[in-house]
């Protein structure tokens, strides 16, 4: 959602992202780089506990499966010229894939990877 104001001098009209002036009013001016990250990924909760700063990669670790998944699952899909689950996390660019014959043993090792690559910034579901 976005914001529409006056500026302080009361002569231009600004907008800007309702989460960013939020973090603004609280905490000051966004450095150069940073991002500010909704960590329940409602982009409508702009409560400032639901709001952290963020780099623009740890941002991205923090995303919801797609729509579009056929797995129901982040991170997991189904090699049907091999019959395998895969599972696949990336991070700094490089993709960690392992590929599995039973899905539940795909999710449990892209959860375990997640954990230990984006940390706090991961998201599974």
């Amino acid at each position: 959602p976005r914001l529409r104001y006056k500026q302080r001098n009361g002569y231009k009209w600004k907008t800007s992202l309702i989460h960013r002036v939020v973090w603004e009013e609280a905490h000051g001016p966004i450095p150069d780089g940073m991002e500010v990250d909704h960590i329940n990924c409602d982009t409508q909760d702009n409560r400032l506990e639901n709001l952290r700063l963020v780099t623009s990669q740890q941002n991205k670790m923090n995303t919801r499966r797609r729509h579009d998944s056929t797995t129901g699952r982040k991170g997991i899909s189904w090699d049907s010229t091999r019959g395998l689950w895969i599972s696949h996390v990336t991070l700094n660019r490089k993709t960690h894939s392992k590929r599995f014959d039973c899905l539940l043993d795909a999710v449990a090792h892209n959860i375990r990877l997640r954990d230990e690559l984006h940390g706090i910034y991961g998201r599974t579901e």
